[in-house]
């Protein structure tokens, strides 16, 4: 996690963006047909949320797959994975179903900490170079583009703590 972080970092360090001018789209390959809350048997919770999922969708993170080997639990608590990433949140827990699901992901740079943390706290390394992919694709704007932002700009990497 570090060592992708600090790779990422050192691409993106001589490019700074306010937080509302940039965002991050997200596509995964594997589509699915089921409708996200439609008759969905599972709920993973985290903090004071609670998101219903299908079963079958919870195999695409080990850790929520090791979590239903476990005992077949409807309520899958995640407030444990913190200890290890204290970024996982609702928001990106949020992200990483809708990564799972397959659907598109928009989103700001403002919750990039959060997307990561979530992928990598569950394990969702398809998500985590899909992320990476999405940043890089913005590292190549042309220097004319670049030059509009402002001087406020925030370096969003700056302060990530993983």
């Amino acid at each position: 996690v570090v060592h992708f972080l600090s790779i990422l970092s050192i691409q993106l360090s001589s490019i700074c963006y306010s937080a509302m001018d940039l965002k991050l789209t997200l596509e995964n390959p594997q589509k699915t047909t089921m409708c996200r809350n439609r008759n969905a048997d599972r709920c993973l919770k985290l903090e004071e949320s609670a998101f219903r999922v299908h079963r079958g969708m919870l195999h695409s993170s080990p850790v929520l797959e090791r979590l239903l080997m476990k005992g077949a639990r409807t309520m899958l608590h995640l407030d444990y994975l913190k200890a290890d990433q204290k970024h996982f949140t609702p928001i990106g827990l949020n992200m990483v179903i809708e990564w799972m699901y397959g659907t598109r992901i928009e989103f700001s740079t403002e919750h990039l900490t959060d997307a990561l943390a979530a992928a990598f706290a569950l394990e969702m390394y398809d998500m985590v170079e899909a992320v990476e992919q999405a940043v890089l694709k913005y590292q190549s704007i042309s220097h004319s583009t670049r030059s509009r932002f402002t001087n406020d700009a925030l370096c969003w990497f700056a302060d990530i703590d993983f």
